[in-house]
C-alpha cells in the first residue's frame, strides 16, 4: 500500500528527520502550523505506519567519549570461527553494535570508549587471538567537534 503525503506532513517528517528532538512548538513555527495540527498529523503518521519508532541519536563528544568504527575484512574464514570472533567482541562493554555487511568489508563494529588506549587494547587483544582470519582492517574516528 502506498500512502500519498501531505504538504504538512512531507514537511514534519523532513523537519523531524533534520531534528528529531524538536519541540512542537519550535516545529510548528518552522512548518507555520499549530501545535494541535502537528500532534494530530504526527499520530495519523503512527497510525499509517509512516513512523515506525522513535530512537536517540547520541552525540556522544558532548559525553567526552569518543566513537570509532572499525570495518573487518575477514580471509579462509568459516562461519563457525566467524562466530567465536563476533562472540569475542560481543563481550567488551564499549561495543556498541555490530554489523554483517555484504560489500568490500564482512563486519562493521561501531565503539565508544573513554580513551584511545581503551580501544587499542581492545584493538591489539583482537588482532593478538584473531589476527590470521583478518585481512583487512579500517579504523574511522568520529571527529570532536570544536
Amino acid at each position: 500500500m502506498v500512502i500519498q503525503l501531505k504538504k504538512i506532513e512531507r514537511d514534519l517528517l523532513y523537519e523531524l528527520s533534520k531534528n528529531s528532538n524538536i519541540t512542537l512548538s519550535r516545529l510548528g513555527k518552522k512548518i507555520r502550523t499549530s501545535k494541535q495540527v502537528l500532534s494530530y498529523n504526527i499520530n495519523k503518521l503512527i497510525k499509517d505506519g509512516v513512523i515506525i519508532r522513535y530512537f536517540p541519536i547520541i552525540d556522544y563528544n558532548l559525553l567526552d567519549l569518543i566513537e570509532l568504527r572499525i570495518m573487518i575484512k575477514f580471509g579462509h574464514i568459516t562461519p563457525e570461527k566467524e562466530k567465536l570472533i563476533i562472540a569475542f567482541i560481543k563481550k567488551e562493554s564499549y561495543v556498541k553494535k555490530i554489523l554483517k555487511v555484504d560489500n568490500h568489508f564482512d563486519l562493521v563494529v561501531n565503539v565508544v570508549s573513554n580513551n584511545m588506549l581503551d580501544f587499542y587494547n581492545f584493538i591489539f587483544n583482537l588482532e593478538d587471538k584473531y589476527g590470521s582470519f583478518i585481512l583487512e582492517e579500517s579504523i574511522d574516528i568520529q571527529a570532536k567537534n570544536s
